[in-house]
Protein backbone atom coordinates (compact mmCIF):
# COMPACT_ATOMS: atom_id res chain seq x y z
CA UNK A 1 0.00 0.00 0.00
CA UNK A 2 1.20 3.47 -0.85
CA UNK A 3 1.71 5.57 2.28
CA UNK A 4 2.27 9.29 2.68
CA UNK A 5 5.73 8.40 4.02
CA UNK A 6 8.20 5.66 3.00
CA UNK A 7 7.79 3.85 6.32
CA UNK A 8 6.42 4.38 9.80
CA UNK A 9 6.31 2.77 13.21
CA UNK A 10 2.75 1.75 14.05
CA UNK A 11 3.13 -0.15 17.32
CA UNK A 12 5.16 -2.40 19.58
CA UNK A 13 5.15 -6.03 20.74
CA UNK A 14 6.32 -7.60 23.99
CA UNK A 15 9.83 -9.01 24.33
CA UNK A 16 8.34 -12.09 25.99
CA UNK A 17 6.38 -12.84 22.81
CA UNK A 18 9.57 -12.60 20.76
CA UNK A 19 11.51 -14.85 23.13
CA UNK A 20 8.76 -17.48 23.12
CA UNK A 21 8.54 -17.52 19.34
CA UNK A 22 12.30 -17.71 18.74
CA UNK A 23 12.62 -20.49 21.32
CA UNK A 24 10.07 -22.58 19.42
CA UNK A 25 12.12 -22.68 16.20
CA UNK A 26 13.90 -25.86 15.16
CA UNK A 27 16.34 -25.48 12.29
CA UNK A 28 14.47 -27.95 10.08
CA UNK A 29 11.30 -25.84 10.35
CA UNK A 30 12.75 -23.38 7.86
CA UNK A 31 12.67 -25.98 5.08
CA UNK A 32 9.23 -27.59 5.53
CA UNK A 33 7.20 -25.01 3.57
CA UNK A 34 9.88 -22.78 2.09
CA UNK A 35 8.29 -22.01 -1.31
CA UNK A 36 8.96 -18.27 -0.96
CA UNK A 37 12.69 -18.95 -1.39
CA UNK A 38 12.03 -19.43 -5.10
CA UNK A 39 10.47 -15.98 -5.51
CA UNK A 40 12.61 -13.37 -7.22
CA UNK A 41 15.48 -12.05 -5.11
CA UNK A 42 14.72 -14.31 -2.12
CA UNK A 43 17.50 -16.86 -2.65
CA UNK A 44 19.18 -16.07 0.67
CA UNK A 45 15.92 -16.09 2.65
CA UNK A 46 14.13 -18.91 4.43
CA UNK A 47 10.49 -18.71 5.43
CA UNK A 48 8.09 -20.34 7.87
CA UNK A 49 4.57 -19.44 6.67
CA UNK A 50 1.95 -19.40 9.42
CA UNK A 51 -1.14 -18.11 7.59
CA UNK A 52 -0.62 -17.66 3.86
CA UNK A 53 -1.52 -18.85 0.37
CA UNK A 54 -0.51 -22.14 -1.24
CA UNK A 55 2.21 -20.13 -2.96
CA UNK A 56 3.29 -16.50 -2.87
CA UNK A 57 0.47 -14.47 -4.40
CA UNK A 58 2.50 -13.43 -7.43
CA UNK A 59 3.32 -17.09 -8.12
CA UNK A 60 -0.28 -18.33 -7.96
CA UNK A 61 -2.53 -18.56 -11.00
CA UNK A 62 -6.08 -17.22 -10.98
CA UNK A 63 -7.89 -14.04 -9.89
CA UNK A 64 -5.90 -12.17 -7.30
CA UNK A 65 -8.83 -11.74 -4.93
CA UNK A 66 -9.29 -15.53 -4.90
CA UNK A 67 -5.64 -15.81 -3.87
CA UNK A 68 -6.52 -13.60 -0.89
CA UNK A 69 -9.57 -15.76 -0.21
CA UNK A 70 -7.26 -18.80 -0.10
CA UNK A 71 -5.18 -17.40 2.77
CA UNK A 72 -5.25 -19.94 5.57
CA UNK A 73 -3.14 -22.02 7.99
CA UNK A 74 0.02 -23.55 6.53
CA UNK A 75 1.69 -26.85 7.58
CA UNK A 76 3.74 -25.27 10.40
CA UNK A 77 0.85 -23.26 11.84
CA UNK A 78 -0.22 -25.80 14.44
CA UNK A 79 3.27 -25.98 15.96
CA UNK A 80 3.49 -22.18 16.30
CA UNK A 81 -0.16 -21.24 16.85
CA UNK A 82 0.05 -20.36 20.54
CA UNK A 83 3.24 -18.30 20.29
CA UNK A 84 2.08 -16.50 17.12
CA UNK A 85 -1.37 -15.60 18.48
CA UNK A 86 -0.19 -12.55 20.50
CA UNK A 87 1.33 -11.04 17.35
CA UNK A 88 -1.87 -11.74 15.40
CA UNK A 89 -3.96 -10.11 18.13
CA UNK A 90 -1.71 -7.04 18.26
CA UNK A 91 -1.97 -6.57 14.49
CA UNK A 92 -5.75 -6.82 14.68
CA UNK A 93 -5.67 -4.11 17.36
CA UNK A 94 -3.58 -1.85 15.13
CA UNK A 95 -5.61 -2.63 11.97
CA UNK A 96 -9.18 -3.29 13.23
CA UNK A 97 -10.70 -3.19 9.73
CA UNK A 98 -8.69 -6.25 8.66
CA UNK A 99 -10.74 -9.01 7.02
CA UNK A 100 -7.82 -11.25 6.00
CA UNK A 101 -4.36 -11.42 7.55
CA UNK A 102 -1.44 -13.28 5.96
CA UNK A 103 1.61 -13.80 8.17
CA UNK A 104 4.95 -15.56 7.93
CA UNK A 105 8.37 -15.51 9.57
CA UNK A 106 11.41 -14.89 7.39
CA UNK A 107 15.14 -14.96 7.98
CA UNK A 108 17.91 -13.42 5.88
CA UNK A 109 21.34 -15.03 5.95
CA UNK A 110 24.42 -13.19 7.26
CA UNK A 111 26.25 -11.03 4.72
CA UNK A 112 23.45 -11.45 2.19
CA UNK A 113 20.82 -9.23 0.60
CA UNK A 114 17.32 -9.23 -0.80
CA UNK A 115 17.57 -7.67 -4.24
CA UNK A 116 15.79 -4.44 -5.05
CA UNK A 117 12.18 -4.77 -6.23
CA UNK A 118 8.70 -3.27 -6.05
CA UNK A 119 5.81 -5.35 -4.75
CA UNK A 120 2.87 -5.46 -7.15
CA UNK A 121 -0.60 -6.89 -7.76
CA UNK A 122 -3.66 -6.79 -5.55
CA UNK A 123 -2.21 -9.57 -3.41
CA UNK A 124 1.09 -7.72 -2.96
CA UNK A 125 0.09 -4.09 -2.43
CA UNK A 126 -3.66 -4.14 -1.83
CA UNK A 127 -2.90 -4.38 1.88
CA UNK A 128 -0.96 -2.91 4.78
CA UNK A 129 2.55 -4.44 4.46
CA UNK A 130 3.93 -4.94 7.95
CA UNK A 131 7.27 -6.00 9.46
CA UNK A 132 7.93 -6.98 13.06
CA UNK A 133 11.70 -7.42 13.64
CA UNK A 134 12.40 -10.29 16.04
CA UNK A 135 16.18 -10.60 15.75
CA UNK A 136 18.21 -7.87 14.11
CA UNK A 137 21.01 -5.36 14.66
CA UNK A 138 22.10 -1.91 13.39
CA UNK A 139 24.11 -3.50 10.56
CA UNK A 140 20.89 -4.62 8.88
CA UNK A 141 19.51 -1.92 6.62
CA UNK A 142 16.18 -1.63 4.83
CA UNK A 143 16.59 0.68 1.86
CA UNK A 144 13.61 2.42 0.24
CA UNK A 145 13.88 4.58 -2.90
CA UNK A 146 11.92 7.75 -3.56
CA UNK A 147 10.75 6.49 -6.93
CA UNK A 148 11.02 3.71 -9.50
CA UNK A 149 12.29 3.92 -13.08
CA UNK A 150 10.36 1.40 -15.19
CA UNK A 151 12.76 1.60 -18.12
CA UNK A 152 15.86 0.64 -16.13
CA UNK A 153 13.98 -1.48 -13.58
CA UNK A 154 15.80 0.34 -10.79
CA UNK A 155 14.99 2.60 -7.91
CA UNK A 156 15.99 6.22 -8.41
CA UNK A 157 16.01 9.48 -6.53
CA UNK A 158 17.03 9.41 -2.90
CA UNK A 159 17.75 5.95 -1.44
CA UNK A 160 17.09 6.08 2.31
CA UNK A 161 18.37 3.41 4.70
CA UNK A 162 16.34 2.47 7.79
CA UNK A 163 17.17 0.43 10.88
CA UNK A 164 14.05 -1.32 12.12
CA UNK A 165 14.49 -2.21 15.78
CA UNK A 166 13.35 -5.49 17.33
CA UNK A 167 10.06 -5.21 19.18
CA UNK A 168 8.57 -2.50 17.00
CA UNK A 169 5.87 -2.87 14.35
CA UNK A 170 6.51 -1.09 11.05
CA UNK A 171 4.44 -0.49 7.95
CA UNK A 172 6.09 0.64 4.74
CA UNK A 173 5.14 1.79 1.27
CA UNK A 174 5.89 -1.46 -0.52
CA UNK A 175 4.99 -0.27 -4.00
CA UNK A 176 8.22 1.72 -3.80
CA UNK A 177 11.54 0.18 -4.80
CA UNK A 178 13.08 -1.48 -1.73
CA UNK A 179 15.94 -3.79 -0.83
CA UNK A 180 17.46 -5.30 2.30
CA UNK A 181 21.13 -5.75 3.23
CA UNK A 182 22.30 -7.84 6.16
CA UNK A 183 25.82 -6.52 6.71
CA UNK A 184 26.26 -8.53 9.90
CA UNK A 185 27.37 -12.03 10.86
CA UNK A 186 23.95 -12.90 12.32
CA UNK A 187 20.67 -14.04 10.85
CA UNK A 188 17.99 -11.36 10.57
CA UNK A 189 14.53 -12.68 11.53
CA UNK A 190 11.25 -10.79 10.99
CA UNK A 191 7.54 -11.49 11.07
CA UNK A 192 6.03 -10.18 7.82
CA UNK A 193 2.29 -9.66 7.44
CA UNK A 194 -0.29 -8.46 4.92
CA UNK A 195 -3.44 -6.95 6.43
CA UNK A 196 -6.29 -6.79 3.89
CA UNK A 197 -9.46 -4.72 4.27
CA UNK A 198 -11.42 -6.05 1.29
CA UNK A 199 -15.10 -6.83 1.91
CA UNK A 200 -16.33 -10.43 1.92
CA UNK A 201 -17.97 -9.88 -1.48
CA UNK A 202 -14.77 -8.43 -2.95
CA UNK A 203 -12.79 -11.42 -1.72
CA UNK A 204 -15.24 -14.12 -2.83
CA UNK A 205 -16.44 -12.84 -6.22
CA UNK A 206 -14.21 -13.91 -9.16
CA UNK A 207 -12.91 -10.91 -11.09
CA UNK A 208 -11.04 -10.21 -14.30
CA UNK A 209 -7.89 -8.11 -14.71
CA UNK A 210 -9.89 -4.88 -14.92
CA UNK A 211 -11.74 -5.71 -11.71
CA UNK A 212 -8.48 -6.58 -10.02
CA UNK A 213 -6.99 -3.21 -11.00
CA UNK A 214 -10.09 -1.38 -9.70
CA UNK A 215 -9.68 -3.05 -6.31
CA UNK A 216 -5.96 -2.31 -6.38
CA UNK A 217 -6.65 1.40 -6.94
CA UNK A 218 -9.17 1.31 -4.09
CA UNK A 219 -7.03 -0.46 -1.49
CA UNK A 220 -3.44 0.25 -2.49
CA UNK A 221 -3.91 4.05 -2.53
CA UNK A 222 -2.62 4.31 -6.12
CA UNK A 223 -4.11 5.54 -9.41
CA UNK A 224 -3.35 4.76 -13.08
CA UNK A 225 -1.28 7.96 -13.14
CA UNK A 226 0.82 7.07 -10.10
CA UNK A 227 1.12 3.30 -10.42
CA UNK A 228 3.46 2.11 -13.17
CA UNK A 229 1.65 -1.23 -13.71
CA UNK A 230 -1.80 0.33 -13.88
CA UNK A 231 -3.55 -0.10 -17.24
CA UNK A 232 -0.25 -0.43 -19.08
CA UNK A 233 1.36 2.63 -17.51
Amino acid sequence: MRLDVPQKKVGEVEQEWIDNLLARIDEEDWFVDNYRKHAGGMYHCDTIPFIHTVKCGSMTQGPENIQIQAIGPRPMYEKYADVVQPFYDRLMEIYPKTTKLAMFMARLAPRQSIGGHCDSSLFGIGCHRIHIPLKTNPDVEYVIADSYDHESNQGNGRMTSYYWEAGNVYEFSNEKWHEVHNNSDEWRIHIVANAYELTEEEINTPIDRKGSMELLYKYANVTPDTWWLGDGK
